[in-house]
C-alpha cells in the first residue's frame, strides 16, 4: 500500500494514544481549547498542515475538529463528562492502529518513536486540566 504524501491531526491523535497507552495513560482529564492551544503551539514540530483561527477562547483549528470527530466516531477515543470536566480515553486499539497505519508515514515525515513519546507526554501534561 503506497504511503500517503501528508500527516493529519488524526494520526498524531493515534500515535499520542499510542505512546501515552505504553506509559499506562489511557485517559485524562481536557478540554478541546487545551488541545486546540497545544497544536497551535507546537504545529511547526508536528510536520502537518492546520490551520487556526481565533474564534474568543484561543486558537480553533477545523481540522482538529474534524480528527477528534473521526477517532469518536471509529471508537478509538471517546469522551467522558463529570461535574463540569472532560475525560479523553484512548480505546486499546490505538496501538494496533498506529503499528499498522500509521507509524511508516510519520517516520518518513521525520516524527520518529522518540519525538513522539515527548510530544504525547508534552500533550498530555499540557492539556491536563
Amino acid at each position: 500500500m503506497e504511503l500517503r504524501q501528508f500527516v493529519t491531526a488524526d494520526d498524531i491523535l493515534v500515535a499520542f494514544g499510542h505512546f501515552l497507552s505504553e506509559e499506562n495513560i489511557h485517559s485524562f482529564d481536557s478540554s478541546p481549547e487545551k488541545m486546540h492551544r497545544w497544536f497551535f503551539n507546537h504545529r511547526g514540530e508536528l510536520s502537518c498542515e492546520l490551520h487556526f483561527s481565533n474564534r474568543g477562547f484561543g486558537p480553533d483549528s477545523e481540522e482538529l475538529h474534524q480528527a477528534l470527530s473521526n477517532l469518536s466516531t471509529c471508537r478509538i477515543t471517546y469522551w467522558k463528562s463529570n461535574e463540569g470536566s472532560s475525560r479523553l480515553y484512548f480505546e486499546p486499539v490505538v496501538s494496533q492502529l498506529y503499528q499498522e497505519d500509521k507509524k511508516d508515514l510519520l517516520e518518513k515525515h521525520g516524527l520518529g518513536e522518540e519525538k513522539l513519546k515527548l510530544l504525547a507526554k508534552s500533550f498530555a501534561e499540557s492539556c491536563s486540566v
